[in-house]
């Protein structure tokens, strides 16, 4: 028997509005969460990588230079330019890429954007376990950072995820929300280079590299199946009108995995157990007026 909470969502045509007491600002907020958090683990674990990779490939074409020992200072030169210029690939085509990304998320759905963005970001990656393994030149990367920055970078994903907080929230709880997605930012910049190191000493630079890869794919993963639409505009909205009164002619089976997680942590952790969950939008028999 299907539990009550995955029944077909009931149309609401004018008084669609959010229910004070709703879940789903909490649900909703853990899952960007999750995502801005490993999206800034692979970044930091990735970062400090890369330059050190950067001086042991200079040190390696260098003949004066002595790994064992401490760097000479033209290996520093070559390793600080190197990074730099892969640095600024970066953080630079997002410079633009961001503000139009994140302003098309109000008219083509905030999800949408956000798994674009996300999906950018592993080019990233890809470029260097290529130079890592096949020892090329790190200006190699360039290409691959110009091409990941297209999707706007940690700028579009910031920005997109906290537009996507504001739309299922109010304004007395919006501040606490904002300021947990951004916890959870520094909290992957805090842990991703503590991890790093410890990996990189203990399993080497290329498994540094298939794990900055993993866990940025794990985020996109987590956009795909968790990340639920929130932009008003959107077809597939939370708030969309469509979306609203056409439900009605749906049936539990056409839910998607989101609606049966959602609905299935609200059961879990719901105060009273006596009480079926509310549906993943908010919206029951007993909420209409």
């Amino acid at each position: 028997m299907i539990h009550p909470s995955l029944t077909p969502l009931i149309p609401q045509q004018e008084q669609y509005a959010a229910i004070p007491t709703c879940p789903l600002p909490r649900i909703h907020a853990t899952v960007c969460c999750g995502s801005i958090c490993l999206y800034m683990m692979a970044y930091f674990i990735f970062l400090p990588a890369l330059q050190l990779s950067l001086l042991e490939k200079a040190c390696k074409d260098s003949r004066t230079c002595d790994p064992t020992k401490a760097y000479p200072a033209d290996v520093s030169k070559t390793g600080a330019l190197q990074y730099q210029w892969i640095l600024a690939a970066i953080m630079g085509v997002p410079v633009l890429s961001s503000m139009g990304l994140t302003g098309a998320s109000d008219r083509y759905g905030r999800r949408r954007i956000l798994l674009f963005s996300s999906l950018m970001s592993t080019p990233i990656f890809i470029g260097m376990l290529v130079v890592h393994h096949w020892s090329l030149n790190p200006y190699i990367m360039i290409p691959f950072n110009a091409i990941s920055g297209i999707g706007g970078g940690m700028a579009t994903l910031i920005a997109v995820t906290i537009a996507s907080i504001a739309d299922v929230t109010t304004e007395a709880e919006r501040g606490l929300y904002v300021s947990l997605v951004m916890g959870s930012l520094y909290l992957g910049g805090t842990i991703g280079p503590m991890l790093g190191g410890h990996v990189t000493a203990l399993l080497g630079m290329g498994f540094t590299f298939w794990l900055c890869l993993s866990l940025s794919l794990l985020q996109c993963l987590l956009v795909v199946f968790c990340f639920r639409e929130t932009a008003a505009d959107s077809s597939n909205s939370l708030h969309s009108k469509e979306s609203v009164t056409d439900t009605d002619e749906k049936t539990t089976d056409t839910l998607s995995l989101y609606d049966l997680t959602v609905g299935t942590l609200i059961w879990l952790f719901s105060n009273s157990g006596d009480q079926p969950p509310l549906p993943p939008n908010c919206l029951s028999v007993s909420n209409l007026s």
